[in-house]
């Protein structure tokens, strides 16, 4: 049985949004930003075992956004990669090679959001809540 390894688990979540995301106006990251749109991403816990279950949050993040327009168009990029059944690729180093290989699927199980909310300096959010179910083989 493989576990899933924390490193290699938050290094696939941010490749997969990086990938998506390239070529757009969005940041991914985990701390504050100064940008007019980014996503924070938080990692929760993961469950080792035969099946894994992990978390992931998605802040959804604007500035100068006073109608909330360019929240849900930012919202609206996050929700055509991240539904139900749809799977994010968990990689792991090949050994004595700078490249990574997907040897499993992490399935989104559920995915939640909360309502629109203001933060710190008028920054516009939206919380997307992502479970993760992986099969360990």
């Amino acid at each position: 049985m493989k576990l899933i390894k924390q490193e290699h688990y938050r290094r696939s979540v941010r490749s997969f949004f990086n990938t998506k995301l390239s070529g757009t106006s969005v940041f991914l990251t985990e701390d504050e930003s100064d940008e007019d749109e980014w996503i924070r991403i938080k990692f929760g816990n993961s469950d080792p075992g035969l099946v894994s279950e992990t978390a992931i949050s998605l802040y959804a993040c604007t500035s100068n956004d006073d109608d909330y327009l360019k929240l849900a168009g930012l919202v609206d990029k996050i929700t055509e990669y991240v539904q139900e059944g749809l799977y994010i690729p968990y990689e792991e180093p090949i050994e004595l090679a700078p490249y990574w290989k997907t040897v499993m699927n992490m399935r989104m199980a559920t995915v939640t959001m909360s309502d629109d909310m203001n933060g710190p300096s008028d920054t516009k959010v939206k919380i997307i809540e992502v479970s993760l179910i992986t099969i360990n083989a």
